[in-house]
């Protein structure tokens, strides 16, 4: 079983914004399912998933989703679900990743750890593990 964490954004991304993120990031997107797509490094990976609202809506409680709006600032438009094998580079590969797509829209993040986090958070957390 592998970790997951969420990231949240208040912005409609489309398909070709998550596509081009995972791309600068040195990732690969399926042709077949332009919405999923894998970063690896090394021996670790990290797959990824860019789902709708609906998606929101239908698998997470109002008390959830007000804890995401408070810290997010606005109602949450998508999520980015996030699956990392266990090795510890897979856990900086995910920081790194959010911190991707937190450059060019307003994004949080429901970490490994159940914590949701906000960019500056996420920031602080990244550069700690780099040392």
């Amino acid at each position: 079983m592998s970790l997951s964490a969420i990231i949240f954004s208040s912005e409609q991304l489309a398909v070709g914004d998550f596509k081009e993120v995972i791309l600068a990031d040195g990732g690969h997107v399926s042709s077949g399912k332009p919405f999923r797509g894998s970063i690896s490094e090394g021996d670790s990976d990290i797959w990824l998933a860019l789902l709708s609202k609906d998606v929101i809506d239908e698998f997470y409680d109002a008390e959830d989703l007000q804890e995401w709006e408070d810290v997010l600032g606005a109602v949450p438009q998508v999520m980015i679900e996030v699956n990392l094998d266990h090795t510890e580079h897979a856990k900086l590969m995910y920081l790194k990743v959010f911190l991707s797509f937190a450059k060019d829209w307003p994004c949080i993040l429901y970490d490994v750890d159940d914590a949701v986090l906000s960019y500056s958070s996420v920031l602080e957390k990244y550069k700690a593990l780099l040392g």
